[in-house]
């Protein structure tokens, strides 16, 4: 099975992102159940976005640049899909926002 991409989103199954962060299934059914893994339920069941993949994973300690990397050959993602996923994940793409729209007088 290969992640879903739908425009500039990318979701993996649980078995696609346990693969991804080297962990069990079961772990990930864990996180999502105790809200430590954001997940939607589809028809294919429930799917993990890009950005929560890295997020989780960078959070528990995973190197982030073997981490990009899987991310990146998985989704079969350009750099820029990466730095969003990452912002997304990390929470920075409101910060980037902000700063990017104030004003000089600020």
């Amino acid at each position: 099975m290969s992640p879903r991409r739908e425009g500039k989103d990318v979701w993996f199954s649980v078995a696609e992102a346990a693969g991804i962060l080297g962990v069990q299934r079961q772990a990930l059914y864990m996180a999502i159940n105790e809200g430590r893994l954001e997940a939607r339920e589809s028809i294919f069941g429930k799917q993990i976005h890009a950005s929560n993949v890295l997020a989780f994973g960078i959070r528990r300690g995973s190197n982030p640049e073997e981490l990009v990397n899987k991310v990146k050959k998985a989704a079969k993602a350009n750099q820029g899909e990466m730095v969003l996923w990452l912002m997304l994940g990390l929470g920075l793409l409101f910060l980037v926002a902000s700063l990017l729209n104030k004003d000089g007088g600020d």
